[in-house]
């Protein structure tokens, strides 16, 4: 019986994953694995009356959270700043010194240790604010930077 759900509503529920996490397909898969064994365990309790598929897309809804919890970078995408790579060659003269400058010497430290160390919490425990801050921080400083190059790229065409 699980072959035949998985069969009929494994897709659906990995292109509704993938949705949920910016278009990434492997944290997808990943969630809607996980999805589909919570369906093998919950099967014994499930009976066959309860909507089968409102199941699962309450479950992806849940794992979904769970693996954002878990992995922070995958920010909801009306929260995302566009990612902006330089239009043309030229653009790619700019010195990342250059870029940075627009950064206090704090937010640029706080960059650096978040890309460069193993541990986000060790991270926030440095700069004395919460892993939720740092994650938030991070993301902000991205999207200064983000602007910052598409400003960039726009005075250069």
């Amino acid at each position: 019986m699980i072959e035949e759900i998985i069969k009929m509503y494994y897709n659906a529920i990995l292109k509704y994953c993938r949705a949920a996490l910016n278009g990434d397909y492997a944290a997808a898969e990943d969630v809607t694995q996980e999805v589909f064994l919570a369906l093998h365990k919950k099967m014994t309790t499930l009976t066959i009356d309860q909507n089968i598929r409102l199941w699962l897309y309450r479950a992806a809804d849940f794992e979904i959270k769970k693996y954002i919890k878990k992995h922070p970078s995958h920010i909801p995408l009306d929260e995302l700043p566009e990612e902006t790579l330089p239009s043309n060659e030229d653009s790619y003269d700019l010195e990342v010194s250059d870029c940075l400058e627009c950064l206090t010497d704090d937010e640029r430290k706080l960059l650096t240790d978040y890309y460069t160390s193993e541990s986000k919490s060790e991270v926030a425990m440095e700069h004395h604010i919460g892993i939720d801050v740092l994650y938030v921080r991070v993301h902000r400083i991205r999207r200064r930077l983000t602007n910052y190059l598409s400003n960039i790229n726009k005075i250069g065409t």
